[in-house]
């Protein structure tokens, strides 16, 4: 695998991980909610440090601006979490909820992008 390809790969890693931490401290209805929507994920870090590289790439744009919109999204349920309201917060985490259905579709348009780096080397 390509350091490329691997790279690529590991931005699932990086998103497993942050959504894993964001569901533990919502089912614990405590943690430090603030920094996780300061917080600059490994996932951010690579997709604003190769912007340039990238630029025009259908793959990157297209997982960039997934990871926003998914943030977005993020950002109502660390709100909802943060103000006490767990259930709601939890319920808004749900297989079929927006999160959920833009955190797949972001790992799919990853392996995607994978894929084809990963054919091309």
């Amino acid at each position: 695998m390509s350091n490329l390809a691997n790279e690529i790969y590991m931005l699932i890693v990086s998103h497993t991980k942050w959504k894993k931490r964001l569901q533990e401290m919502v089912n614990a209805g405590e943690g430090d909610f603030d920094s996780m929507l300061k917080e600059d994920s490994e996932f951010c870090e690579w997709i604003k440090s190769n912007s340039g590289q990238f630029q025009g790439d259908s793959h990157y744009e297209a997982v960039s601006n997934l990871h926003q919109e998914f943030h977005r999204e993020t950002e109502k349920i660390i709100q909802l979490a943060a103000d006490s309201d767990k259930e709601t917060a939890s319920k808004a985490m749900d297989y079929g909820s927006d999160y959920e259905r833009l955190s797949q579709l972001l790992v799919q348009k990853i392996i995607a992008w994978h894929d084809e780096v990963s054919k091309s080397q």
